[in-house]
C-alpha cells in the first residue's frame, strides 16, 4: 500500500513542521546525503504523498480574528449553487463534505460577527440552512499527518523480511545447498 520506511516517515513529519527547510539540512537530519534526501523527495512527491508546500497565514495578523465552524444543511439539488457561492468567498478556509444531519462543514475566518452574518446571509441565498459555532482556540492546530501507527512500516519491515528470505533462498540454491 504505501511502503514507506522509517526515513520517509521522518522526511514526512520534518517538512510538515517545516517546509522551508533545505534538502541539505533535512538530509542531515535524517543521515543521507543531499542527492538521496533530494530523491527521496521527489519519489514522495511522485506517489502523491508530498502533495504541496505553502506559508501558512495567521488568520488575526490579516484582520480575521474570528474562526467559525459553520454546519450545512440543504437538498442535494442546491449542492452545486452552494459550493460556487462558497467558492467566491474569501473568507472561507475550508469546506468538507460530511456524514450525519448536515452536508457540509464550513471553516470560515472573519473580522466580526457582522461580517460572520453577511456570509451566513450569503449561503442561505442558495438555499443553505446553516447553524454555527464560533471557535474559542485552537489547542492543536497543523498537526503533522502521519499514516496510521505500524501500518506502513510494519508493511514495509515484512517485505524487506521476505525479500532477504528469497535472496537467502536464491543464495542457498546457488551454493547448491
Amino acid at each position: 500500500m504505501f511502503n514507506l520506511d522509517n526515513v520517509d516517515l521522518q522526511v514526512l513529519r520534518e517538512l510538515q513542521e517545516n517546509g522551508r527547510v533545505t534538502m541539505k539540512a533535512l538530509a542531515e537530519q535524517v543521515g543521507l546525503s543531499s542527492p538521496a534526501m533530494i530523491e527521496r523527495v521527489r519519489r514522495l512527491e511522485e506517489r502523491h504523498m508530498l502533495v504541496g508546500y505553502r506559508a501558512l497565514v495567521d488568520p488575526k495578523a490579516v484582520g480575521r480574528s474570528l474562526t467559525a465552524l459553520i454546519n450545512v444543511s440543504l437538498d442535494r439539488t442546491d449542492y452545486d449553487a452552494f459550493l460556487e457561492r462558497l467558492a467566491q468567498q474569501s473568507a472561507v478556509e475550508e469546506c468538507h463534505r460530511v456524514t450525519g444531519d448536515q452536508a457540509f462543514v464550513v471553516k470560515a475566518h472573519v473580522a466580526s460577527t457582522e461580517d460572520l452574518e453577511n456570509l451566513i446571509d450569503h449561503l442561505q441565498e442558495v438555499g443553505a440552512k446553516c447553524s454555527t459555532n464560533i471557535v474559542l482556540s485552537t489547542p492543536i492546530a497543523h498537526a503533522p499527518i502521519m499514516p496510521p501507527d505500524g501500518s506502513v512500516t510494519e508493511k514495509s519491515r515484512a517485505t524487506r523480511r521476505r525479500r532477504r528470505t528469497r535472496q537467502q533462498r536464491l543464495a542457498d540454491a546457488a551454493k547448491g545447498e
